[in-house]
């Protein structure tokens, strides 16, 4: 290894994020600063907390309750990785390739640097040194030999770090095509939550009464002698882990040095097939743009062929005209509406709510047990709103972070600023009020709902779209972000702005508060007197969305103001790429 090369591309690395965080201002720093002590905190909590784990707990298990409990760590730790991994689903290098690779500099030693800058992640962060003080406490209380646990734990880490940085560079690569990197981020988001609710949907659905009383019932040396968990501990790689750590407390010796040999030869193998792909990626690039770009076809002399139609074109989708709404603003809509229906950010955010439906649906249809008292069902519809509302209220915080570049040519238009900030609004209404409306339906007929406190939530809806709508407008000025083509990440954000998001989400309970009203006012109105509490539900949800009306058109007015104040610092922090 040159150290050389290494110390000067440490040097670089640690300009880079220091210019970064110079760019900031003081709150920034500050906040920054924070931000490391409680993480500093929490990987000393860990430590501390792992060490006496092991100290006290560790010496107590059985070599089956080991196997067992680790095997558990090991699908916990997947989930969490897994999660993160999509999260950070694209090739950023922390020393881009491309602008080093006419310098005389070890590529192998670039790929390295990259490869354990890749492991600077929250998870591992706190799981690596809590495992290491877990097992220390462990040698503590039973001997030196258990420090033998380490090995095996470093393996584990290695492998599953090693194959997906392989598995994500692979995955980019793919992802050159746009058409396929949406298809791969949709899918992979769908099949991640649908894991997530597998365990749920298994047992409501298919395991209810005696056989899920039975499927409880077992030990934990049955676990171990089960056929299963013996070939999957054999052929499994991340499961070698427990694996190792069973031999271990047995003293299996020839066992452990297996486990963990294995581990670290297929992280090495992972890691290997990870600088090729890397190496090959970057070197030809070039070249497969350039075999791929079609040929232009030739144009006859005489000027095109084709004919054009004789009759009036018809407008364009984007063209038409939206009923009791100013042209101008009618276009920003329908523009931004055609901008997000091809965008995968939106499908991103669709996922949840379809997924909510589908999951809530199939357990009410099976279990078809609504004994609930009708008071408690009238709260359904009104709790369903503000679990979507909280959801959806990522995306209208940030209206304009999903224009990128195209902020440009909306700042350029002669449009009022009152018509930019209203045509975004109605833009994102399809996707709030469709599965709101698709979510309200399949609970009046699946949960029995009365048929008033569901007409009430589409006021309710109402209402609640106008005060996030309000809250979303002034929150996309004073503190927008550029979001990452083809994901809902955001690029590296201040600190000020991810405190203000913080906030926003932390007193959504105050902003939701309005639509709760109505219906608490229904149910001790039914409990207090005989009369039925459903007209007053309906009433006061009619009311409480005019009200809300007013008050989103009256806050058009100082928004607009204050978008034509803040126009240039949006348009620089929404059309800068901060790698």
């Amino acid at each position: 290894m040159n150290w050389n090369q290494f110390t000067t591309l440490l040097w670089l690395r640690w300009r880079l994020s220091r210019n970064q965080l110079r760019r900031g201002h003081t709150v920034n720093a500050v906040l920054s600063a924070i931000a490391l002590v409680f993480g500093a905190v929490g990987i000393l909590g860990a430590v501390v907390g792992g060490f006496f784990a092991g100290l006290h707990l560790m010496k107590l298990a059985t070599p089956e309750g080991l196997l067992m409990g680790l095997d558990i760590f090991t699908g916990a730790f997947l989930f969490m990785w897994t999660l993160g991994a999509l999260h950070e689903l694209q090739r950023s290098e922390a020393i881009d390739f491309q602008r080093l690779m006419h310098l005389p500099i070890s590529l192998p030693q670039l790929f390295f640097m990259n490869y354990v800058a890749s492991l600077a992640t929250p998870v591992l962060l706190l799981m690596i040194p809590a495992s290491i003080s877990l097992t220390l406490g462990w040698a503590v209380a039973q001997g030196p030999s258990r420090l033998a646990l380490i090995p095996l734990q470093l393996g584990f880490f290695f492998l599953i770090t090693a194959w997906t940085y392989y598995l994500r560079g692979w995955l980019v690569s793919l992802m050159v095509n746009q058409r396929r990197r949406r298809a791969i981020l949709t899918t992979l988001t769908v099949v991640i939550i649908l894991a997530a609710q597998a365990p749920n949907l298994y047992f409501n659905l298919f395991r209810q009464g005696a056989n899920r009383r039975r499927a409880t019932s077992f030990s934990v040396e049955g676990y171990e002698r089960s056929g299963i968990s013996r070939w999957a501990h054999l052929v499994v790689p991340p499961l070698w882990l427990a694996k190792g750590a069973n031999e271990l407390r047995r003293e299996e010796w020839a066992g452990v040095v297996a486990c963990a040999a294995g581990l670290w030869l297929a992280g090495a193998l992972g890691l290997q097939r990870s600088y090729r792909a890397t190496m090959r990626f970057y070197t030809s690039e070039e070249k497969a743009t350039a075999r791929s770009a079609p040929t232009p076809a030739p144009t006859s002399p005489s000027g095109p062929s084709e004919k054009l139609p004789s009759g009036p074109l018809k407008p364009l989708w984007i063209e038409r005209r939206l009923p009791g709404v100013r042209d101008d603003t009618a276009g920003v809509a329908l523009i931004s509406l055609r901008s997000m229906l091809r965008a995968p950010e939106m499908k991103l955010a669709l996922v949840g709510p379809i997924i909510m439906v589908f999951v809530f649906g199939a357990l009410f249809l099976k279990r078809n047990n609504f004994a609930m008292p009708v008071n408690v069902k009238t709260f359904m519809p009104t709790g369903l709103i503000a679990l979507m509302s909280f959801g959806f209220l990522q995306l209208l915080l940030n209206q304009f972070g999903l224009d990128r570049h195209a902020f440009r040519g909306l700042a350029l238009l002669p449009t009022p600023r009152r018509s930019l900030l209203l045509g975004k609004n109605l833009a994102f209404a399809p996707f709030y009020f469709i599965p709101g409306l698709v979510i309200l339906t399949l609970v009046s007929v699946v949960g029995d709902v009365p048929p008033l406190a569901s007409l009430s939530a589409v006021f309710q809806m109402i209402a609640m779209y106008c005060v996030l709508c309000a809250i979303g407008n002034l929150f996309s000025l004073v503190a927008p972000f550029r979001i990452n083509a083809g994901s809902l990440k955001p690029t590296k954000q201040a600190p000020k702005t991810v405190f203000l998001l913080l906030a926003a989400h932390l007193v959504f309970p105050l902003l939701a508060l309005p639509i709760f009203l109505p219906v608490v006012a229904s149910v001790l109105l039914s409990e207090l007197t005989s009369a039925p509490g459903g007209l007053l539900n309906l009433a006061l949800s009619m009311m409480v969305a005019g009200l809300c009306w007013l008050g989103y058109t009256a806050s058009l007015g100082p928004l607009s103001d204050l978008f034509e104040r803040r126009e240039m610092e949006m348009l620089r922090v929404l059309t800068e790429e901060v790698e």
